[in-house]
């Protein structure tokens, strides 16, 4: 299976390793950062990581859906061997809303 980052996906591990290392200082950073991409990473082996977003809006959609930490990561499926992520939001956000806004 392969992954692709999205330009939007980019932008907020940007984003994020810019003010957790403000907030934090550069290894808390490093390491949350490092945490997600290695988490996006397992769905290589582990594809059952990702959860269907049609189950929790009860509409069908190709976006899955990964918890990690504090982060929800907006997943799109391609096809069987390529899923690209589209986002990762603070778990405060609204990730369906987020995924739908890109259709």
């Amino acid at each position: 299976m392969k992954l692709r980052y999205s330009p939007a996906a980019r932008d907020d591990l940007r984003q994020l390793k810019a003010y957790l290392t403000t907030e934090f200082g550069a290894a808390v950073a490093a390491k949350s950062v490092a945490k997600i991409v290695s988490e996006i990473a397992a769905l290589k082996r582990h594809r059952s990581l990702a959860r269907p977003l049609s189950g929790k809006i009860g509409r069908d959609t190709p976006y899955l859906y990964l918890l990690c930490g504090k982060h929800s990561i907006a997943i799109l499926s391609e096809d069987g061997n390529l899923y690209s992520v589209v986002r990762i939001l603070d778990g405060r956000t609204d990730y369906a809303k987020t995924a739908f806004s890109l259709q």
